[in-house]
């Protein structure tokens, strides 16, 4: 990874995200998170300290050194017990059928092998585990998609490799899982190129 990645993105990160419109979603969206949880792109950790009592254990995959680093403080104090791996998840360091919960938070847009890993999660995920994600994607509109397409190249520099225009809910699909439900929304009103939300459950199929 470069040195923007590394050592200056992660913090910018933190300070653009946890001041944004997504933080109140985090505590809502992570309710249903339970036993071993595997979470993609935990990256700084910012979702630590909404997990829900009902987990066990927490399993944080990001690529990125530099977010692992900051997340590392905060595993302090939890009521689970934490494991980091420093990985792009292709493959991911872990049995099959290991998993409860799959966890995808804004990950899915800066996934480089995005069929890969979303396989590799089918995997190690339990038969009756669920993948539970939030993320930011294609907007129906198109006219505001054309503009998605147009700020993707800036978007994808500042913020590590972030794309605008992949559809969730179709790559988990494409991944062999079925949609249990999906709700999508407009987060801001100012920045409707970035903040059309796709966020709901998929479970594995057989």
């Amino acid at each position: 990874m470069s040195l923007y990645s590394e050592s200056i993105f992660p913090g910018f990160y933190d300070a653009v995200v946890e001041r944004s419109p997504i933080t109140p979603h985090r505590a809502p969206f992570l309710t249903d998170a339970r036993g071993t949880v595997l979470e993609l792109g935990a990256g700084s950790g910012l979702n630590l300290r909404h997990y829900p009592p009902s987990i066990s254990k927490l399993i944080a995959v990001d690529p990125s050194r530099g977010m692992l680093k900051r997340l590392a403080p905060r595993t302090k104090s939890l009521a689970f017990q934490v494991e980091t791996i420093a990985s792009d998840a292709c493959p991911l360091p872990l049995p099959d059928h290991s998993v409860d919960t799959v966890i995808s938070f804004l990950t899915l847009c800066s996934v480089k092998d995005l069929p890969t890993v979303l396989r590799e999660c089918h995997r190690v995920l339990r038969p009756d585990g669920r993948f539970l994600f939030f993320e930011h994607g294609i907007h129906p509109k198109p006219c505001i998609a054309k503009w998605q397409h147009r700020f993707n190249p800036i978007q994808s520099r500042l913020f590590a490799g972030c794309q605008l225009h992949i559809n969730p809910a179709n790559e988990l699909e494409a991944a062999g899982f079925t949609i249990q439900d999906l709700d999508n929304f407009q987060l801001t009103r100012e920045f409707p190129t970035h903040g059309w939300i796709y966020r709901g459950t998929a479970i594995p199929q057989a």
